[in-house]
């Protein structure tokens, strides 16, 4: 970036906020050839550059655990060879932790009763089910439910309570750089520790959660390569998919606004 807009580090051509390049070096005449590029309304929020790309109108979402008072919080940046809807509904699955993730997050294997909300543009899941891997117990805290929701469009929060209280909270941000390739920043945060410094705290974490993404990650993949082998083949989903239809159903432009549904599976 320069002061008279966004320079090609090439041959110096510079473009306007509108798109229209403004100037190129070199040019005897004045004015520059009619070429430019798309303009996309850009919004930085929270150390964050957010582009709306074609919802003009929208607005950037906050995420919640930036900058909360005693709360402290890391970002991770990952990306996977998925398409966008695979990846989210990844990150929200509440079943697949026990086969993927394994000692990290381990839920206590049970009947679990889930509460699912729907509303204007998310679905929200709540189980019940006790936590027993490695993170919850770094924690030190007994972890009882988890949260999982969905606001379309391309965001995604998970919470893991202890009753009333959040110990640990993941917000991501998917953006898709492809139909078979998505980019997520995660935002991870915890309550701060009053003896423990937050430099400690993610030292410890941090390796922990990229290895849990990189689970995801190559989950997510062999899911791909499998879709790639069989173009043809069918999803086939349970009582268990509490989220994924209403996920899909959001991305393809539907109201999925109803009453609450309350269901028990075995996790």
């Amino acid at each position: 970036m320069t002061e008279a807009g966004l320079q090609c580090p090439y041959h110096g051509w510079t473009f306007g906020p509108d798109g229209t390049c403004v100037r190129v070096p070199g040019r005897l005449r004045p004015g520059g050839p009619r070429t430019g590029h798309l303009a996309f309304r850009a919004v930085e929020q929270q150390g964050l550059v957010w582009v709306a790309g074609a919802l003009a109108g929208a607005h950037p979402p906050r995420l919640r655990q930036v900058g909360a008072v005693a709360t402290t919080s890391t970002t991770l940046h990952a990306a996977a060879r998925a398409g966008w809807g695979h990846a989210i509904e990844n990150l929200l699955d509440g079943t697949h932790a026990p086969y993927v993730h394994g000692r990290w997050l381990q839920p206590t294997p049970r009947p679990t009763p889930i509460e699912v909300h729907r509303g204007d543009g998310y679905v929200e899941a709540t189980y019940h089910a006790r936590q027993e891997g490695f993170i919850p117990r770094w924690l030190g805290a007994s972890v009882t439910h988890g949260t999982a929701r969905y606001d379309h469009p391309g965001r995604a929060r998970l919470d893991y309570r202890d009753g009333a209280h959040i110990r640990f909270a993941v917000e991501a941000c998917f953006t898709p750089i492809d139909a078979q390739r998505t980019q997520v920043l995660v935002v991870a945060s915890t309550p701060q520790r009053r003896f423990l410094p937050s430099r400690l705290i993610w030292a410890l974490l941090r390796p922990m959660l990229r290895r849990v993404l990189a689970q995801d990650r190559a989950i997510l993949e062999q899911q791909a390569d499998n879709l790639a082998r069989h173009p043809d083949a069918a999803f086939r989903s349970t009582e268990a998919d509490v989220l994924g239809p209403y996920i899909h159903a959001l991305m393809a432009g539907h109201d999925i606004q109803g009453p609450d549904r309350r269901r028990v599976i075995e996790v």
